[in-house]
């Protein structure tokens, strides 16, 4: 599935329809690692409970490990925060060839 954007650049979709986090991360440095070389794509996917950790993160620091209930842990392999996921919220992963973005 394709839709445009922008100034009329085209951008190719996908979603998972798998709620495991580790499928979906890996998916998703899969597509980070050059799978739409040259073009722009919007992976968007829903993990059921879990706490997914960034690349720089210090778990320890960031989770409550005392706290009984048991919650999977991922580490994604990109940057960013610790985030708790759930089936309640969409999850998106925008790539695309890195001087098209313009930031303003």
């Amino acid at each position: 599935m394709t839709f445009k954007y922008g100034e009329g650049k085209e951008c190719s979709l996908s979603f998972s329809q798998s709620d495991n986090p580790f499928l979906n991360l890996a998916w998703e440095d899969h597509l980070l690692k050059g799978h739409f070389a040259g073009e722009s794509h919007l992976f968007l996917y829903r993990n059921r409970k879990c706490v997914v950790s960034g690349r720089f993160q210090v778990p320890w620091r960031e989770m409550n490990f005392k706290h009984p209930q048991k919650i999977t842990f991922v580490r994604r392999r990109s940057g960013g925060g610790t985030v708790y996921h759930d089936l309640g919220n969409w999850n998106f992963c925008f790539i695309h060839r890195g001087r098209q973005l313009k930031r303003e």
